[in-house]
């Protein structure tokens, strides 16, 4: 991953123009999505995104995009960041009844496939430690 691509987390309520402004948004900054993905739920009348952008060598710094981006994000009462892609989330594993899950986690971890930082492991069975931190 490059230094210059990101993650964009949004939630707000859900009203129609909230792709087409978080992509025309950075379509006109001269950023590239990558990845996209939106979900409305029906039952909150929330709206989620989370959008993987890059920005290009004519892209304002991300302090000044932050900035221009806080102006949309009010108009549709966003909560929102803008996070380094290659930043690794730290994360507590919960295993209850069966290691092979855990096994599987850890192996995508260790060789790479689970960019995360693993904080812990907590278990409510015998056959694991209560809590290991790692």
């Amino acid at each position: 991953m490059t230094a210059d691509k990101y993650i964009a987390n949004i939630t707000c309520p859900d009203t129609t123009g909230l792709v087409a402004a978080v992509s025309g948004f950075l379509r006109d900054h001269h950023c590239f999505m990558d990845e996209s993905s939106q979900y409305g739920d029906p039952a909150t009348q929330r709206f989620f995104m989370r959008a993987v952008f890059t920005r290009s060598p004519q892209s304002p710094t991300l302090e000044t995009l932050e900035q221009k981006f806080a102006e949309v994000a009010k108009t549709f009462q966003m909560i929102w960041s803008f996070t380094p892609a290659e930043r690794r989330p730290r994360v507590l594993i919960a295993v209850s009844k069966f290691g092979h899950c855990l096994n599987d986690i850890l192996h995508r971890w260790h060789t790479g496939q689970m960019p995360i930082e693993i904080a812990g492991v907590f278990s409510n069975r015998t056959a694991f430690p209560t809590i290991t931190f790692l």
